[in-house]
């Protein structure tokens, strides 16, 4: 065969296979979303998606990009929190769950919202506390109260607790002195100097007490001599010292025209409202310490009678 022969089959060849590689490449159409397909190179998406489980199917669903196959359908999960949420945990929208971060300390997450970062302040002190401040947990302060006097706030050695811690006898100190609390302190004998006309002799002797915190009538003993006054209560009133500081109060029943509420009345009783027996009167409620059966509000039903559950008498009914 000849030579051109040859050259006219390889031409024929080369435009044969030339042809054919033209053909092969022509694009073939891609698939819209929500049509099936296998792969994502089907997709005009890019995107095929699948179930996810450990085997998916042969064949998904074109979605968009970056969507999910959530029971059949197509789902662009959310990339960010609702606006605002800054803690905890959000819906993404396509079942799962997006991270919106942590609070800082004192602040809490959900403290007044759900999903919001805020510290809520403390309402009350403390156990226990009951003066000075404390802090609210959120950079206040919270009051505490106050203390009444003689005790101060942590006066008697406990922080934020009102107190009172007694004095104790310095080596100056001699006979009865204030302990700072409402007590007296005996601190020993006193010196005193007496002189002759030949002598000057120290003995030991005493300084005279003062009356006790809220004494305002009655004595007090005195080892210097006569007890101490410590006054006289003005008319209508009486000195009452039995089991607590003598102090001057409205008698109970009757002795009295009317009851000041704001004065106290005698063993601890109470102003009564009018009733047949007087226009207002101190008397003690049934149950209270009493010395004799006018003391009882509820006289002559009630008597003084003797405490079934203790020492010294009460107001009740007799058995």
């Amino acid at each position: 065969m000849s030579t051109s022969f040859y050259r006219a089959a390889l031409v024929a060849l080369v435009t044969a296979l030339v042809l054919s590689t033209a053909q092969d490449a022509r694009p073939s159409p891609c698939k819209p979303n929500g049509q099936a397909c296998p792969t994502n190179m089907s997709c005009c998406s890019r995107n095929c998606a699948k179930p996810r489980v450990a085997k998916p199917p042969l064949f998904g669903i074109c979605c968009a990009p970056g969507a999910i196959l959530v029971g059949g359908n197509c789902c662009t999960p959310a990339t960010s929190c609702p606006g605002g949420q800054n803690c905890g945990t959000a819906s993404d929208g396509c079942g799962g769950m997006l991270n919106c971060g942590t609070c800082t300390p004192p602040q809490t997450c959900g403290a007044f919202k759900p999903g919001f970062c805020a510290c809520k302040p403390a309402t009350s002190c403390p156990a226990g506390q009951n003066c000075g401040t404390a802090s609210d947990g959120c950079g206040g302060t919270l009051d505490c109260g106050t203390c009444t006097a003689p005790q101060t706030c942590g006066g008697g050695g406990v922080t934020n607790q009102c107190g009172c811690t007694a004095t104790t006898c310095g080596a100056a100190d001699c006979g009865m002195i204030p302990d700072g609390c409402g007590g007296m302190l005996d601190c020993g004998l006193c010196p005193t100097t007496t002189t002759t006309e030949s002598t000057t002799t120290t003995t030991m002797g005493c300084t005279p007490p003062s009356c006790p915190l809220g004494q305002n009538c009655g004595t007090v003993p005195n080892p210097c001599g006569d007890p101490l006054d410590c006054g006289t209560c003005p008319p209508m009133l009486m000195c009452e010292e039995g089991g607590t500081v003598p102090h001057c109060c409205q008698p109970n029943r009757g002795t009295m025209a009317t009851c000041d509420p704001m004065l106290p009345c005698c063993l601890g009783g109470t102003c009564k409202a009018p009733d047949i027996l007087a226009p207002g009167f101190c008397c003690v409620p049934d149950g209270g310490s009493c010395s004799s059966a006018s003391d009882c509000c509820n006289f002559p039903t009630f008597s003084c009678v003797g405490n079934p559950t203790g020492p010294g008498m009460i107001c009740g009914q007799g058995g």
